[in-house]
C-alpha cells in the first residue's frame, strides 16, 4: 500500500490579507478572469482556465505564508501574456514594473515550438528570480495534480509520462532554493506516477 507524505508546510498559518491589499488582489483577479474568459483547461471536466492560476496561487499561499503582494498578483497573471492577447506592456501599465517583470520571466516565447519551448524552460530555470522560481514550481505541482487525477486531460499514458519527466527536469534545474516546496513537487510526481499505474 502506497503511503503519501504530506509536507509539513501545508499546516502553516497563511498571512492574512490586509484591507489595503484587497483592491489590488481583486483588480488582478478580475483582469485575469477577463483575459482567460473564453478558455478552458485541457481536461475531461473542461473547467474555466482561471481555475488554474487560482490553484497555483493557493499552493503558493500554503507554502509561502509571507508571500509578497507582487508574487501573489504575478501568480494570478502568470499565463495571461503567454495564453491571451495581453502583452507585458499591458501588465506593466496596469500592475507596475515588478509584477510585469515576474510575469515576463515565467512567460514562454510563443514563437517557439513545443519542443524548443520546453528545452528553454530547462535552460532558463537556474536564471529565474526567487519569485519566478516559486511560480514555476507551483505551476508544475498544479499541472501534475490535474494530469494525474484532479482534472484528467485526454492524454495517453506516454504523453502524461513525458510531461512528468520534463516537469522534473525543469524543477531540478532550479537548484535548491526552497527545499520543502521542491519536496512537495517530488512527492506529487511520485504520487501521480502511482495513480497512473
Amino acid at each position: 500500500m502506497a503511503i503519501r507524505i504530506i509536507p509539513k508546510l501545508f499546516i502553516l498559518q497563511i498571512k492574512p490579507i490586509s484591507m489595503a491589499n484587497l483592491p489590488l488582489l481583486f483588480k488582478t483577479l478580475n483582469y485575469a478572469a477577463e483575459q482567460h474568459k473564453a478558455q478552458r483547461r485541457k481536461g475531461m471536466e473542461s473547467v474555466p482556465y482561471i481555475n488554474h492560476p487560482i490553484k497555483v496561487t493557493n499552493i503558493i499561499s500554503q507554502f509561502i505564508p509571507d508571500a509578497s503582494d507582487e508574487l501573489i498578483c504575478a501568480s494570478i497573471l502568470h499565463d495571461v501574456v503567454e495564453d491571451t492577447d495581453a502583452t507585458i506592456d499591458d501588465i506593466k501599465n496596469k500592475f507596475g514594473d515588478v509584477i510585469a517583470s515576474i510575469v515576463q520571466e515565467v512567460t514562454d516565447d510563443k514563437s517557439l515550438s513545443k519542443v524548443e519551448s520546453r528545452k528553454k524552460q530547462i535552460e532558463n530555470a537556474p536564471k529565474l528570480s526567487y519569485n519566478a522560481k516559486i511560480i514555476r514550481v507551483c505551476d508544475k505541482i498544479s499541472n501534475v495534480r490535474d494530469i494525474c487525477g484532479e482534472n484528467i486531460p485526454d492524454w495517453d499514458y506516454k504523453t502524461k509520462i513525458e510531461y512528468l519527466n520534463w516537469a522534473e527536469q525543469v524543477v531540478y534545474a532550479l537548484d535548491k532554493f526552497h527545499e520543502e516546496l521542491q519536496f512537495a513537487f517530488k512527492d506529487e510526481v511520485r504520487w501521480g506516477r502511482l495513480k497512473m499505474k
